[in-house]
């Protein structure tokens, strides 16, 4: 196998970096995602619940049953507990979010970290070929001269 181009050691490191980022990136935003839509369905259950109040108010001035008054109520019970269970679904989402965002923040460092490595060891490899060249360009040089001076 001949390869005419050096294969850095840290590109393969890199790339799988980048793959973690990506993936952070995308888990973030399905975290994010998620927050958003617990926090709309905790929206949607207090409308309901305050339409359902003024439901109530409003036909027990025109008189109502106890019995649709017991139903209407547990009914309410029924959207405060999931308005419960929402907020801490919420909260355990809220508490995941800022793990993936921490996880995001760590993939970003450490590609960043690497590709300033990766800079440095092309840097490194540049100067390492010049002098390598210098010193076949000098060895030259001295030949020639070594050359005229018999001749």
């Amino acid at each position: 196998m001949n390869k005419s181009k050096k294969e850095f050691p840290l590109k393969k490191l890199l790339k799988y970096r980048k793959y973690q980022l990506d993936k952070a990136k995308l888990e973030y935003q399905d975290q994010l995602n998620i927050c958003r839509d617990i926090k709309n369905n905790i929206e949607k259950n207090y409308e309901l619940k305050k339409k359902l109040e003024m439901e109530i108010y409003i036909k027990q001035s025109h008189g109502i049953s106890v019995s649709e008054i017991i139903s209407y109520m547990d009914y309410l019970k029924n959207l405060e507990g999931q308005i419960i269970i929402f907020n801490d679904n919420l909260k355990k989402a809220e508490s995941m979010l800022d793990l993936k965002f921490k996880q995001l923040v760590k993939s970003l460092q450490d590609k960043k970290s690497l590709e300033l490595q990766d800079k440095k060891f092309f840097e490194n490899y540049k100067k390492y070929i010049l002098k390598k060249e210098q010193k076949i360009l000098d060895e030259i040089n001295s030949n020639r001269f070594i050359i005229s001076m018999r001749n």
